[in-house]
This record gives C-alpha cells, structure tokens and sequence, in this order.
C-alpha cells in the first residue's frame, strides 16, 4: 500500500498544528494512546505486520523530515527520492504495482484511477483545509472515491479491506474515472489537437 503524506507542512505557522500532526501519526504508527490509540491497541505498524501488508510512506518532495523512527517499524517503510533514483524507478512505476493508495487531496488521487485500485482518503484536517486552502469544487469530497478517512479507525478499517481483497468503492472510481480521464491511444496527439485545431 503506498501513503502519500503530506504532513500538514503548510499550516506550520498556524498554533503548531503541523508538530502536532506529526506526533499524531508517529504515535498512531508505532500505537500510542496520547493519539487516541489504546496502550493495548497495536500501531499501525504492528497492524500491518499482523494483515501481511507493507505501508509504503512517501513524503512530499517539499516536505521537511519530521524523524519519525520508520527503522523501528517492519511493515512500514520510508521511500525517499534518493531510493527512486538509487533504484532508476520512478513514483508513478511504484504506484502502478502497489496494491492500494493513501493520500489526502493530492492529484496523484486522479492519476491513480488509472490502476483502478482502492484509494483511502485521509481527511482528518478536512475542515481546516477547506477554510484555509480551499478546493476546486463545491463538493470535493464526490471526487475522492474511496475510504474517507477521519481517525485511526477509519485507516485501520481500510487496511483490513486491503488485506481481505474488499473493494466496496469500485462503482465510485468508475464515476469519477470517467469524468476525469479520457482514454486515447495518443494523448500528445490529442493534446495537440485540443491546443492548435480551432474547428
């Protein structure tokens, strides 16, 4: 499962939130109950190592890094911009083979409709985005098909669908898939066309 992270990087200035994001998912990861999960309550990691599933976690290019402790943890992996080139792969090669996707209201959303695979949605500072940053569309949450994901039981219900083959948002990414792509043989040929034929 790949998780596109973004964490909270551009609300910094604003009372801290992005310090306490971070702390929240590091104590989520390795399951801490100061983030609302239960010192009986296994991590996100411990989880994933119990449904045989490896979390993938690539930070945004911009992102500072928050040292969360990605070696402690098995089932839970950090993928840097030095390993995609270390390994002359690129992000969209490693989507393409990954069972799932997380991520909040990145565009790589859209671009994975492509796989047409499940997508969970991480939208614990939704409101807070929508009042500072803002979305294209009135209703952004009709473009997200998938997981809508709120809390640490939203993600670990996800990941329990991952593992057991659920996909109960299919019909939802078939709507959006065919509002949003276009399928064509040549794509250059039909940008080329929508940029210099005026007919």
């Amino acid at each position: 499962v790949g998780w596109d992270v973004a964490l909270a990087d551009g609300f910094e200035e604003e009372d801290g939130c992005a310090d306490r994001d971070v702390q929240r998912v590091d104590g989520a990861l390795h399951g801490d109950e100061d983030v609302g999960v239960g010192s009986d309550t296994p991590g996100i990691g411990e989880l994933c190592g119990q449904l045989g599933v490896t979390l993938l976690v690539k930070l945004h290019q911009i992102q500072r890094d928050y040292n969360i402790d990605f070696d402690s943890m098995n089932n839970i992996k950090r993928i840097t911009n030095d390993d995609f080139e270390n390994n002359g792969v690129n992000l969209y090669e490693l989507l393409a083979v990954t069972d799932a996707l997380i991520t909040d209201y990145s565009s790589v959303a859209i671009d994975y409709l492509i796989v047409d695979k499940p997508i969970g949605f991480a939208l614990e500072d939704y409101e807070m985005y929508k009042a500072t940053r803002g979305f294209i569309f009135d209703d952004p949450l009709q473009y997200m098909p998938g997981h809508h994901m709120y809390g640490i039981d939203d993600l670990e219900h996800f990941l329990h669908d991952i593992a057991n083959g659920s996909d109960p948002y299919k019909a939802d990414r078939d709507r959006v898939k065919a509002e949003a792509i276009h399928p064509s043989t040549c794509y250059c040929e039909e940008i080329a066309k929508a940029i210099f034929d005026k007919d």
